[in-house]
Formats: structure tokens, C-alpha cells, sequence
């Protein structure tokens, strides 16, 4: 939560890398490559969890860097150590430990430091062709709400064996038209869950919605076409 916050207050998806400057304690430093890969798998950008040293007045960040393999960023090592203003990267490409040198204390003064606007700028330019939009790669594609009870079902039954290089499979579902009568809003006032039942009563369940997404699908004369990426479940 703290993370999320972070990107909102000061815009930090506008740049190329996901960069986060942390004061000691907000983020337990043996977790910070694990939450890393969490936001950098999110928001499909690299990530930077660093948190502020004081060496005796000369202020550094410091802590865990991913890249992302999934837009083609699979060289981030070497693409910050390109920017000419950190103090090491070490380890593998995609995963490594960063620090870069500072003289500010972060956020709380609103201005991040020279080398840290720097960094930024450098890697704005050098990933500048890399594309902002959301990719899913998916494991099958359904049309409209042809969607196999039974193969969800099969997949659902697997989840045992997902983990490290047996990713867990996404499916998608394109072109698929949405009628009032298919929607609900489950706890609208304490968390809204959003549901679209398909006429073969497949459920498709997003947590954390809202009434204006809600209200989005809600057709008087029709329907709503949208594309829907997600998960296999069984109740």
C-alpha cells in the first residue's frame, strides 16, 4: 500500500523505470527484491526498491533492481550501469543489487537529487522505444463467451504445480459482449467484487472494483464488448 501511494503521489509511472526511494523501515530489506518483482510483473516497467544510507552525511540509496523480461528489457544491468551515475550494480542482469548516490533525503523533499533525476532521464532515453502499453502473454484465447466450462475446470484442478518456470496459465476471452442481466456488484460497500456470469454460468470474478466499473458494463440498448484476461479458478 505504502508502494502504491508512492506511484500516485508523485507520478512515477511517467517514467521508463519504476524507481522507489524509501526511508529506513518502510521496507524490510529482505523482501525488497520479492516486492520488486511483484510491481515490476504489475505494471510491466523495471523496478528499483532503494532505501536511504547516511554514511556520515553522504546520503546514498541503496537495495534491490528487476528488470523485465516481458517487454524486452532483459539487459537492465547493464542499462543502469550505461547511466554513468550509480555506485554499483551487482549481480544478474534481470535481478541485482543497486545503489546510487544522493545528496537529498528523498521524496519528503520533493526533489530526488541530481543523480537521481539523471538516472531517470538517462534511462528515459535509452528504453524510450519500449512499449507503455499492458501486455499478457496467455496460454489460450476463447471467442465471445465460448468459453469450455470443462477446460477451466482441467486447468483449475493443476494448481498444485505452479511455481519457479511453470508459470501459472492465463486465459483470454476476446470480443466478449456483456449484457445488463450478466452483471452484479457483490459488496459495493465493503469490497466491491465484480462479477459477469456467462450464459454456460461461468463466473468471472474481479476483486477490488468499483460502481464506476460496475456502471461501465451496464448497457440499456445492448451490450458492452470488452476482452477479458484472467485466471482459472473452481469454487
Amino acid at each position: 500500500a505504502l508502494l502504491e501511494q508512492m506511484i500516485e503521489d508523485h507520478n512515477l509511472l511517467s517514467h521508463k523505470v519504476l524507481l522507489f526511494l524509501l526511508e529506513p523501515g518502510q521496507i524490510d530489506k529482505n523482501v525488497a527484491g520479492l516486492i520488486a518483482n511483484k510491481f515490476m510483473a504489475k505494471y510491466q516497467k523495471p523496478c528499483c526498491i532503494l532505501t536511504k544510507v547516511d554514511d556520515n552525511g553522504k546520503i546514498s540509496y541503496q537495495g534491490s533492481a528487476r528488470g523485465c523480461d516481458k517487454t524486452g528489457i532483459v539487459n537492465f544491468k547493464e542499462i543502469c550501469e550505461q547511466t554513468g551515475c550509480i555506485m554499483y550494480a551487482e549481480g544478474h542482469q534481470g535481478a541485482f543489487g543497486l545503489g546510487i548516490y544522493s545528496h537529498t533525503v528523498g521524496y519528503d523533499d520533493e526533489v530526488a537529487g541530481e543523480l537521481i533525476y539523471q538516472f531517470l532521464d538517462v534511462t528515459d532515453e535509452i528504453l524510450k522505444d519500449t512499449n507503455d502499453e499492458t501486455i499478457y502473454y496467455v496460454d489460450y484465447i476463447y471467442q465471445g463467451a465460448n468459453v469450455n466450462p470443462e477446460h477451466i475446470l482441467d486447468i483449475a484442478r493443476l494448481d498444485n504445480l505452479w511455481g519457479k518456470d511453470v508459470d501459472e496459465p492465463f486465459i483470454a476471452i476476446n470480443g466478449l459482449k456483456v449484457m445488463k442481466d450478466m452483471v452484479t456488484l457483490m459488496s459495493p460497500d465493503k469490497k466491491p467484487t465484480l462479477k459477469i456470469t456467462l450464459p454456460n454460468k461461468v463466473s468471472l470474478i474481479k476483486f477490488g472494483s468499483n460502481q464506476e466499473e460496475y456502471e461501465k458494463l451496464l448497457s440499456e440498448t445492448g451490450y458492452i464488448e470488452i476482452d477479458v484476461v484472467g485466471r482459472c479458478n473452481k469454487n
